[in-house]
């Protein structure tokens, strides 16, 4: 390679000065010296060929119109466990403000580009120039470059994008606006991300939009403002995969976290497993009002450590399935004792907290009642089947019969303020009672009005114990 760049260096032709012809040094390649002209040798090389660029730095804007391999000095080098020679830079010659900012642009159809070994400072390292009239017809391979102080990688709706790689790059202070991300890819037909590092993201880390098969594997995400991973729109089959996510959603937004979902719109299976989430605000998050009704979304092996928010925030509607072999906060939730789940509870943020919202399941036919919350609020969440387990202390009022085929598992002590005072008391505290399962029952009748204490008696089998007040047991045929 080296005695290539030496022969081109003493040749000049088309890669140097437009207009002139081309002389090949060896077939299918251009050779770009320092000092040179990317653009210029883009322009030199024929479809199919490869560009190799030298180190040095490049103040340019290069739109690549045809199928090319652009091979920097690092090409086949991963920046986060190779050892990298020099560099070669490609620094935009346009103000940081331009939105034309950037350094590699693909948009034409029909094309198969790589990228790979090249160090990009600011800008759009890579961007799809909103061109949507030869919609996912190029295949575009981002990968073992670097990235410093850029803007976002960027596809935009109906791109001309179809597969799309981006693959062992370093992306260093995404930085360019307040609402940078590492890479904001939305609708190609395919979509691979892996074995990326990513630091310092003023916006999030990778952001997948209308994607109909994606793949998101083995990336290092530390440092965003809000997600670190995120799907939305009409995802087909999607894995997250095998990545480590720390300190995303440093803005604390609620329905944020180290992985987010949008769900609605989501036609395929999406898998997330074998992640590792830490010291991070909220680690699974489901934006708000998203139905994941009927969805099929599957959690395996991640491992989350909740820094602060919530392991899981469900701001949506329809149920969320993790009852598989993950852990949290150091439980292996699939083979958790109950006083492990309702620990687990008490991280998680779902329908038993905000009526109305999707559960979380953490164990098949169950929900969890914390100390925090109210057993209403677990009636409400439950499905026939389920039994509702009730941590001491959760508040006990019962304002309506109950109606669903559940079980109840707890402690209980039911006082003047958890039945009501007319004459529904004694329907509604039976169908308490009737579903009590081997829960303890005791009474407190101090405050109890006549319907309250004719409630009581009326169930009175169901009490290991009384206080505040005599009770009156009536037997059959007195």
């Amino acid at each position: 390679l080296a005695q290539n760049f030496a022969i081109a260096a003493k040749v000049t032709d088309k890669s140097d000065t437009a207009g002139l012809g081309r002389v090949t040094v060896k077939a299918a390649n251009v050779y770009v010296n320092t000092g040179g002209s990317v653009a210029l040798g883009i322009a030199a090389a024929s479809a199919g060929d490869t560009v190799n660029v030298a180190a040095g730095t490049y103040a340019e804007s290069l739109d690549v119109t045809k199928s090319l391999v652009l091979n920097g000095a690092n090409a086949g080098v991963n920046p986060n466990t190779g050892v990298r020679s020099a560099e070669t830079i490609i620094q935009s010659a346009l103000a940081s403000s331009d939105t034309l900012n950037r350094a590699f642009m693909v948009s034409s159809g029909n094309q198969n580009v790589v990228i790979d070994g090249f160090k990009i400072v600011g800008g759009n390292p890579l961007h799809d120039m909103n061109n949507t009239t030869v919609p996912r017809t190029s295949d575009v391979t981002f990968t073992n470059n670097i990235t410093q102080n850029c803007n976002s990688i960027f596809s935009g709706s109906t791109t001309s994008w179809d597969e799309v790689v981006i693959s062992n790059n370093k992306f260093v202070s995404s930085n360019a606006t307040a609402t940078t991300s590492a890479m904001q890819i939305q609708t190609p037909r395919v979509a691979t991300v892996t074995g990326n590092v990513i630091t310092n993201a003023n916006y999030a880390g990778i952001l997948l939009d209308g994607v109909d098969s994606a793949t998101v594997s083995g990336n290092t995400i530390d440092g965003t403002s809000v997600q670190g991973i995120q799907l939305a729109g009409v995802m087909g089959a999607s894995t997250i995969d095998g990545n480590t996510i720390t300190n995303a959603n440093t803005s604390l937004g609620a329905d944020r976290g180290a992985i987010r979902l949008y769900g609605s719109a989501f036609t395929g299976t999406t898998t997330i497993t074998g992640n590792t989430i830490s010291a991070s605000h909220n680690g699974i998050a489901i934006r708000n009002n998203e139905d994941l009704t009927g969805k099929v979304i599957n959690f395996l092996g991640n491992t989350i450590t909740v820094g602060t928010g919530n392991s899981i925030y469900h701001g949506g509607t329809g149920e969320l399935n993790f009852t598989g072999a993950n852990t949290i906060n150091g439980i292996a939730v699939a083979t958790a004792s109950t006083s492990e789940l309702m620990t687990v509870a008490g991280t998680i943020s779902d329908a038993v907290d905000v009526p109305g919202k999707g559960l979380v399941r953490t164990k098949a036919a169950n929900v969890y009642v914390t100390s925090s919350n109210t057993v209403a609020n677990g009636i409400a969440a439950a499905s026939d089947g389920d039994t509702v387990n009730v941590e001491d202390g959760a508040t006990l009022v019962l304002t309506t019969a109950i109606t669903k085929s559940i079980t109840f598992s707890g402690n209980f002590t039911i006082t003047s303020s958890s039945i009501p005072t007319d004459s529904t008391a004694t329907a509604v505290l039976s169908s308490f009672t009737s579903r009590a399962g081997s829960s303890v029952l005791t009474a407190n009748l101090s405050g109890m009005n006549a319907n309250q204490v004719a409630a009581v008696n009326a169930n009175i089998s169901s009490f290991s114990s009384f206080s505040g007040g005599p009770v009156t047991v009536v037997r059959a045929g007195a």
